[in-house]
Order: C-alpha cells, then sequence, then structure tokens
C-alpha cells in the first residue's frame, strides 16, 4: 500500500508529465502484489468455517467502504453549497446511491478495485484448494484473457481471473520459494515475455500499461508475471532490509494493519499536493522541472508519513470504539 501511495498514486494523480506515459505505465506492478500479498496472508491465517469467513469479509471491507462513502457523500453535499462543479451534483441522483452500494460508486475513482478485492476475498477458501495446481491456472488466466478479449464476455472476467491468479501465487508463497527452480523460473518468465512480444508486434497492443489495466489485459498480465519473477526475490529482501530500521518497521506495521482504510481515505493527504502541483504546472517559471523533482521527492517522503499518520488515527479510534462497544462495566459487589 506505501508503494501504491507513495509512488503509483504520486506520478498519475499530481499528473508528473516529464515522466513519458509509457514509463509511468511500467511502475503498475501494484494491484498484483497486493493480491499476492493478500493471497500469503490468508495462506498463513487460522482457516474459518466458510460462513465465518464470509461474515469477517464482508464486514472488514464493507464497513470501511460504507463509512466512507457516507463521509465523502456527506463532504459533497457541504461542497454542493458552494461550488457549481458538474460532479457534486451527482451526490443527489438515485443513481449515485445504488451505485455507492454495488461498490461502483463514482465518488473516487482509487476505490475501482474493491468489488474484485471482495469477490476474491470471499472465493479465498476455494483459492486455497487450488494451491497445487499454480501451473495450471497460469495457462488458464492466459486462455481466458486472451479469448474474452475477442468474445466480448464480461470484463469482470478479466479482473478475477488476473488478479485472483496473484492471489492463488500469494497461497504459494512459500511452496514458490522452496520449490519452484531457477529452471521453471527462466521457463514461465521466458514464455511471459515471448507473450508480450506477440502482443506488442503481432496484436496491436499498446505498450502504455495504464492503458492495458483497465480491464487487465494479457499483455498486463504477462508482464507482471514476469517482473515479479525477475525482480519479486530482489523487492522483498529490500523490504525485509528497510524493516530492520525501527522507525521504518513502525510505519511499514501501520500500513500493514490499516492499508486498506488509508487507501479510502488517501484523498485527505493528496488534496493539498495536487493544489500545489496544478498551481505549479499552471506558472511560467524559471527552473521549473528542477523544481517539480524536488517537489515530487519530497511529497513522496509527506505521502510516506502523512499515511502512516493517518493510520494511525483511524487503528486509535478504531480501537476505543472496540474497547467501549466491547468492554462491560465493572459491578461493584453488593
Amino acid at each position: 500500500m506505501i508503494y501504491i501511495l507513495s509512488v503509483v498514486h504520486l506520478i498519475y494523480w499530481l499528473r508528473i508529465e516529464f515522466i513519458a506515459p509509457y514509463i509511468k505505465g511500467l511502475f503498475l506492478i501494484e494491484m498484483p502484489i497486493v493480491f499476492y500479498v493478500s493471497g500469503w496472508a490468508y495462506s498463513i491465517s487460522a482457516k474459518k468455517t466458510y460462513l465465518k469467513h464470509i461474515a469477517s469479509r464482508l464486514n472488514r471491507i464493507l464497513t470501511p467502504y460504507y463509512i466512507f462513502i457516507i463521509l465523502i457523500s456527506l463532504l459533497l453535499i457541504v461542497l454542493s453549497f458552494f461550488t457549481s462543479i458538474e460532479y457534486v451534483s451527482q451526490v443527489y441522483t438515485k443513481k449515485y446511491w445504488i451505485n455507492s452500494f454495488l461498490l461502483s460508486s463514482p465518488a473516487s475513482s482509487a476505490i475501482w478495485f474493491v468489488k474484485t478485492y471482495l469477490m476474491i476475498s470471499l472465493l479465498a477458501p476455494i483459492f486455497y484448494r487450488l494451491r497445487n495446481h499454480l501451473k495450471l491456472s497460469f495457462f488458464v488466466t492466459i486462455f481466458v484473457l486472451f479469448f474474452t478479449r475477442y468474445y466480448g464476455l464480461s470484463n469482470h472476467l478479466y479482473y478475477i481471473f488476473c488478479y485472483g491468479f496473484f492471489f492463488l501465487a500469494g497461497i504459494c508463497h512459500k511452496q514458490i520459494l522452496s520449490v519452484i527452480s531457477i529452471k521453471d523460473k527462466f521457463i514461465y518468465s521466458s514464455i511471459s515475455l515471448i507473450i508480450i512480444i506477440c502482443l506488442l508486434f503481432f496484436c496491436n497492443y499498446d505498450f502504455d500499461m495504464q492503458i492495458n489495466k483497465f480491464p487487465p489485459s494479457l499483455l498486463f498480465f504477462s508482464y507482471n508475471v514476469f517482473f515479479l519473477l525477475i525482480f519479486g526475490g530482489y523487492i522483498s529482501k529490500v523490504c525485509v532490509s528497510l524493516c530492520r530500521n525501527r522507525f521504518i518497521k513502525k510505519i511499514v506495521d501501520i500500513y500493514a494493519k490499516e492499508g486498506y482504510p488509508i487507501y479510502l481515505y488517501q484523498i485527505i493527504p493528496f488534496y493539498p499536493l495536487r493544489l500545489i502541483f496544478m498551481k505549479l504546472h499552471a506558472a511560467d517559471i524559471p527552473y521549473q522541472l528542477p523544481i517539480e523533482i524536488i517537489l515530487l521527492l519530497l511529497s513522496f517522503i509527506y505521502i510516506i508519513l502523512s499515511g502512516a499518520l493517518l493510520g494511525y488515527i483511524i487503528e486509535t479510534i478504531r480501537h476505543k470504539i472496540f474497547r467501549r462497544t466491547t468492554t462491560a462495566p465493572n459491578k461493584q459487589p453488593s
């Protein structure tokens, strides 16, 4: 989640123009990593009955989401008295509230993944049973992503199969570390690379991964498989070494516990940054590019720290509410 906020959303949300679109697209490895980590977390968690699992997932994903929708909608209502921006008026329509309830709210484009995240989370026990069939699921995912493009099937299949594969790969995290050989890594990275080359040169796919992300295409899937196979081990080693620092570990722990609500409320720390960069882009000042680069580096640090502060506040509020609702008052003996 740190990577999504401090890198991906930073270069896209602040409209950093000096980075070419196809270069920006190479950073779009965030959602496969999110689902990979989610799968790994599920694999080491205590398993519940399917009904209890459904109840816990619905509560953990939907409760923060609906609270967010209510708060953001109230904010839009307040803004409607001070601005005439077109999207503000949506909050007064029936379609807005239906879409919000069905996890398709226009309130924030950043929450597009909630529906897919919920679906895959509910199917987690089924994915867990498939943990010995990762190789087969790799080819099934390729097949589905390729043919749904040509037969007009639901775009949601793209999301389920693409990110479901990475969720399953996360479930197989230990198995991958202990079983997969250098030969297997070479084979699967080579297959992914061949698919990427064929799609780019023979199927007229655009190299910009942002275009291939919504919904995730076969090119997007193959690129992320290739990237994780080649660089995943190095990234995990860097993360482990960084977490040896106590301060960094505290920040990582906050994001690990409250990453989902931090993601929902990220607009809070991002809003002042967007205003600053909008004014910078509109201004005609000397040394604009060096200034923008320096501001971008400072924004990277600011987003990480403000996100951690936001997570700490959310965690504190949740702890106080939970403690008040679960702790019964002590009774004095009569």
